[in-house]
């Protein structure tokens, strides 16, 4: 009896439903591509996107530098049989558009931090001193001519409220405005459109917070100005785990620190010619802060290429969970919660004197002072040469811990030894405008606290993700220890106003050195004893 052709490799296979076991099945299902369809990742769990957020809260160096600290990202494309030239939103961008990538962000890392510092930095300080002491019978007066330690009392309380205010309204909508920007379906993409009417809305209410004569307005439009400011900012970190493949992050990384560096100095010297050309409080720096916030996001869309639709994605229900579990740390996690500490410890300290910066070179250094009482110059002139010059010697710091913390890093193993160093060099920093209450004291000051802080924030990295407790759910509680950052800069804002109002502002100094000591004490305990 004739046989049935069996024809090769076709009807001769086996069964791969009777020979293979059921752990080589199991094997089998981890390598099948399931071609189905799956809700986006939330940016609440984007590993790296709240890795990105900690480097744009800390210093600059920390993301310029070439530090490996590793984010336990279980999505990464280098533990799985995924490309890692195909980014997270399913694109694979070509040479031509990673260029394209890397120059926006680091274009966008510019064009936020410019006028976000010409307004923190100087112009919101000289508004407040401007509202603060106005006289409604001769409104030209420079109330600023008497007391020095009085006036800068007078305007550090209000200056402490409105910025720790501002800093607790943004703390509640950076998660909200994050879940809604995952659910957004368009066709401009997810993100672009609201960083597009993130940047128009801050530059509008900029504007109007020019031209506000009372405290509380001011109060008022600084909280709207931190919710629009976090419109433009929070979509773009999820733009960054999203769209930049794994075999490029970390290059782009760098590029944006680079831009983050650039974007501070312009920013600081863009307050103090605004300040200077027109005088106590003008309306100068905030003019030119809006005009860069409403071209933000329209040029970076245009620059890096067009984001994907996402009409076509799975629309999610909006859930509590995804904004208030970034704001929840993890359980039974000693370890964690000794870092947290830590951070915020040392970013009270570093906010100490960064919220008050403008009233500490314009009443605290006795050469600005000096000059305003013997010349006809403008009264801000001084101050603002005072406040370029520190930003200037800011970012030489900041550079050089960039360019020196990669090495140290390769060469401990363990990092909290050189962690411990930075913080005394910055205790000595802070300690420099004590004996030297001059441009050059202040000068020296900021030098060495950019080196320091920068020195620390990037080699404090790798203790922050060695301090997670489960790489699983590594992304929320990233988000969770960002607040850290936030909560300091309140403590800073807030503290610092009453020690001035108390003590003057040489007390700042002093309170600066306790936070960054308790903050060395906590960073240098071994893990035994959390």
């Amino acid at each position: 009896m004739k046989q049935p052709y069996v024809r090769p490799g076709i009807d001769d296979r086996p069964d791969y439903e009777k020979v293979l076991t059921p752990e080589e099945k199991e094997a089998l299902a981890r390598l099948t591509i399931r071609d189905r369809r799956r809700p986006p990742e939330s940016s609440a769990v984007q590993a790296e996107a709240q890795a990105s957020q900690l480097a744009a809260a800390g210093s600059p160096a920390s993301a310029a530098a070439s530090v490996d600290a590793a984010v336990p990202d279980l999505t990464s494309a280098f533990l799985d049989m995924r490309d890692p030239m195909v980014a997270a939103d399913g694109e694979k961008p070509t040479a031509v558009q990673v260029a394209r990538l890397k120059w926006g962000f680091a274009l966008a890392a510019v064009l936020v931090t410019i006028p976000w510092t010409a307004l923190t930095m100087v112009a919101l300080p000289a508004a407040v001193g401007r509202v603060v002491g106005a006289n409604p019978a001769n409104p030209a007066a420079d109330w600023t001519a008497g007391d020095p330690s009085g006036v800068a009392a007078a305007v550090a309380v209000p200056l402490g409220v409105i910025v720790a205010l501002g800093t607790l309204v943004s703390l509640v909508a950076s998660p909200l405005i994050a879940a809604f920007s995952d659910r957004t379906r368009v066709g401009l993409g997810r993100r672009t459109p609201w960083m597009v009417a993130g940047g128009l809305l801050a530059a509008l209410v900029t504007l109007i917070l020019g031209a506000v004569e009372g405290p509380i307005s001011l109060g008022f439009f600084w909280m709207l100005l931190n919710i629009a400011y976090a419109m433009l900012t929070v979509p773009l970190v999820a733009a960054f785990s999203e769209r930049v493949p794994d075999k490029f992050r970390v290059s782009l990384v760098r590029w944006r620190g680079i831009g983050q560096l650039v974007g501070q100095l312009l920013g600081a010297w863009l307050g103090a010619a605004g300040i200077i050309v027109d005088g106590r409080g003008g309306y100068s720096p905030f003019a030119m802060a809006a005009l860069v916030l409403a071209l933000s996001g329209i040029v970076v869309a245009l620059v890096w290429p067009r984001e994907p639709s996402s009409e076509s994605l799975p629309r999610e229900r909006f859930r509590s969970e995804d904004v208030w579990g970034q704001l929840r740390p993890p359980r039974n996690a000693p370890r964690f919660a000794r870092m947290f500490a830590a951070r915020l410890a040392m970013m009270a300290g570093v906010g100490l004197t960064g919220v008050f910066l403008w009233l500490i070179v314009r009443y605290y250094n006795e050469d600005v002072a000096l000059q305003e009482a013997t010349s006809s110059a403008p009264l801000t002139l001084a101050a603002g040469v005072g406040i370029a010059a520190l930003a200037l010697a800011t970012a030489i710091g900041a550079v050089v811990a960039a360019r020196v913390a990669g090495p140290i890093n390769e060469r401990y193993d363990d990092v909290r030894r050189p962690v411990v160093v930075a913080c005394a060099l910055y205790v000595v920093a802070l300690a420099l405008p004590l004996a030297l209450p001059n441009l050059i004291g202040l000068c020296l000051f900021a030098l060495l606290a950019g080196f320091a802080f920068g020195l620390y924030d990037a080699l404090s990295q790798t203790l922050v993700m060695e301090s997670l407790p489960d790489p699983r759910r590594s992304g929320r509680d990233l988000a969770a220890f960002n607040v850290a950052n936030t909560l300091g800069l309140i403590v800073a804002a807030v503290a610092g106003a009453c020690l001035v109002s108390a003590f003057g502002l040489g007390s700042l100094f002093l309170a600066a050195m306790v936070c960054v000591v308790v903050a060395a004490v906590l960073a240098v305990l071994p893990a035994s004893s959390s």
